[in-house]
């Protein structure tokens, strides 16, 4: 479904370059940039098992082919934008320690950002107003309008 690609090709570069940009930090340094990628060098998991975590560079530039031969759906910013509103917000729902999707504590400051509501208006709101935006509009440039 073209819709779909679409969303995840707008959110699937913004993971894939944090976890790059961590991962490749460690390499480099010896240590993380904001974490995110310790369990790649956690020996209780089997290497093969490790290294899938590879698609987090190879999934964005798989969903960028795939919309470039089949067009790029402009609501998929919209779809993903909701996604991630509800994705941010559940995480509340889980425990602190779990943190998922940063719903308690945000990675590049390791920080909470106000109360509850705020907090995920915040991580919601970069994602939304200021990462998707900036894929959205890179995918409008390399990828063919999808056809009405």
């Amino acid at each position: 479904d073209r819709l779909l690609l679409s969303s995840q090709a707008v959110a699937a570069p913004v993971i894939g370059l944090a976890w790059a940009l961590d991962a490749g930090w460690r390499v480099a340094t010896g240590a993380h940039l904001y974490g995110g990628t310790e369990y790649m060098w956690d020996p209780q998991w089997p290497l093969f098992t490790r290294l899938l975590s590879a698609y987090h560079v190879a999934l964005p530039l798989l969903l960028v082919f795939a919309l470039r031969r089949i067009g790029y759906d402009p609501r998929g910013y919209w779809l993903q934008s909701a996604i991630a509103v509800v994705a941010v917000a559940s995480g509340r729902l889980f425990p602190p320690a779990v943190n998922l999707n940063y719903a308690y504590v945000e990675p590049l400051f390791k920080r909470t950002w106000g109360g509850p509501v705020t907090h995920v208006a915040a991580v919601a709101g970069f994602l939304v107003l200021l990462a998707y935006p900036l894929t959205h509009l890179l995918l409008l440039r390399l990828c063919p309008k999808a056809p009405a």
